[in-house]
């Protein structure tokens, strides 16, 4: 009811964070088919965010049972820190070879991320003289992330090239976690990804091209997936295998361009609502689920100074079987509900938009966008009382630049976003739980900015 609202009364409830990052770049060619690079980097990024808590169990702080003018305290008002000291450096490199029919690439990278994840109190309305900062939890986490990659093209006829693409990686993790007894101790965890790929294209015509590519790729669960289950709850890493077949069409006043995909997911990661063994809600593995669907794109070119341009995503996004658990509170249990080929969450059927470009004068560019993103459901159970509905945005762009003597560009953008003042929402999440016999559902949104505006002046000497 209102969109504005802000939860958050307490005037200090900032987020401050920094990253610095530095970089070293080489390059060199060798001769004229064959070069080198490499790049050694370095990011430093430390901040916190601070927040008022209310009506705060001293227990969960470590802090004792207070005794204040013989009253007993357990709970008591706070303002907390919580903080991220990280550091993330490491390597990369690259070699590229071509030839008349070949073209070769070896790389990898080695990168070591380093997180320090601690939370303080600086301040609480009852305190019989704890110091502060306080500090309450500390949790430090380390990982290892090293690839190395080979990939081939190859013009097997003037018409037709194949290519191929091996990548391995390993990743070590290390963290203080839970073990088999649910104490908490350093925990390790190491995994090995093989990704393979392998792709054609054929031209028909010189402007006419068919191509289709399969491969395999892995994605390692993410940190909290880690922290937050033992060896016995953990999660398994993802597996997707990936098919996809298209057809390119162009001449100079047209383009076109189809694409047919089908990803085939294995032990994809979703939140279900269950509880594990430490007491968590995490992400769990489902055997099977998929993504397929057809990705269009057009464009026409009426003359330099007006353009037509356009494109239209068509999916399907399933889970075969899928557990949900809801918290009941009648029982002091969870309530499992089973669902059958369920849409995936925040996953729209249909994704479209359309750009008319204008050019009314020497470097003066006019764009009218719209953009149509379908309805997507907060929860993996495609129940319609749990959705984010359609919606349409237009956006008008404005961009003139020009060229000087003493200036090598400038340029001033503007944009007018959401010229309709379309009230829509992008994102948010849903609760759903048992109470007095019934299943109650509640749902929570991120209201989108109205009509607004950005503008911006670039320079290039």
């Amino acid at each position: 009811n209102n969109r504005t609202y802000n939860l958050y009364t307490y005037p200090n409830q900032t987020d401050n964070y920094q990253q610095d990052y530095y970089q070293l770049l080489y390059s060199r060619s060798v001769n004229a088919s064959w070069n080198l690079n490499a790049a050694l980097h370095y990011t430093k990024g430390k901040g916190y965010y601070e927040e008022y808590e209310h009506a705060q169990s001293l227990a969960a702080y470590h802090l004792d049972t207070m005794f204040i003018n013989n009253d007993t305290v357990v709970a008591t008002n706070m303002v907390r820190q919580r903080w991220l000291d990280n550091d993330f450096y490491g390597f990369t490199f690259s070699t590229n070879y071509t030839k008349t029919k070949m073209r070769f690439s070896l790389g990898g990278a080695g990168n070591r991320y380093h997180g320090k994840h601690y939370d303080e109190v600086t301040w609480m309305e009852k305190n019989p003289g704890t110091p502060f900062p306080y500090r309450y939890a500390d949790n430090d986490a380390t990982k290892n992330d090293f690839t190395v990659f080979a990939k081939l093209n190859y013009e097997i006829t003037s018409r037709l090239e194949a290519y191929g693409d091996l990548q391995y990686r390993t990743i070590t993790y290390e963290f203080p976690g839970f073990d088999l007894s649910l104490n908490h101790v350093p925990q390790k965890v190491h995994l090995d990804f093989f990704n393979p790929k392998a792709g054609i294209s054929f031209d028909i015509h010189s402007n006419q091209k068919l191509y289709a590519s399969i491969g395999i790729g892995h994605k390692e669960p993410v940190r909290d997936d880690y922290v937050s289950s033992s060896p016995l709850s953990r999660p398994a890493p993802e597996e997707m295998q990936d098919a996809e077949a298209g057809y390119r069409y162009t001449t100079n006043r047209f383009m076109f361009n189809a694409n047919y995909y089908f990803m085939n997911y294995k032990d994809q990661l979703i939140l279900t609502g269950k509880i594990n063994d430490v007491g968590a809600y995490i992400r769990q593995n489902v055997k099977a689920s998929y993504r397929t669907g057809m990705e269009m794109e057009a464009a026409y070119f009426f003359s330099k100074q007006f353009i037509v341009k356009g494109n239209v995503a068509l999916s399907q996004n399933k889970i075969r079987d899928y557990e949900e658990y809801l918290d009941d509170y009648d029982s002091s249990a969870q309530a499992l509900i089973i669902h059958k080929n369920v849409d995936i969450a925040f996953s729209p059927n249909v994704v479209a938009a359309g750009i008319i470009s204008f050019s009314p004068a020497k470097n003066l560019f006019f764009d009218f966008v719209t953009k149509y993103v379908g309805r997507q459901y907060l929860d993996n159970t495609s129940n319609d009382a749990r959705k984010l509905k359609p919606y349409v945005l237009n956006d008008i762009r404005l961009d003139y630049r020009i060229h000087t003597t003493h200036l090598k560009e400038f340029a001033i953008t503007c944009s007018l976003n959401n010229i309709f003042n379309r009230m829509y929402e992008s994102n948010g999440y849903t609760y759903s739980y048992v109470s007095g016999g019934k299943m109650i559902t509640q749902n929570y949104y991120y209201p989108q900015a109205g009509i607004n505006f950005f503008a911006g002046v670039s320079l290039k000497f």
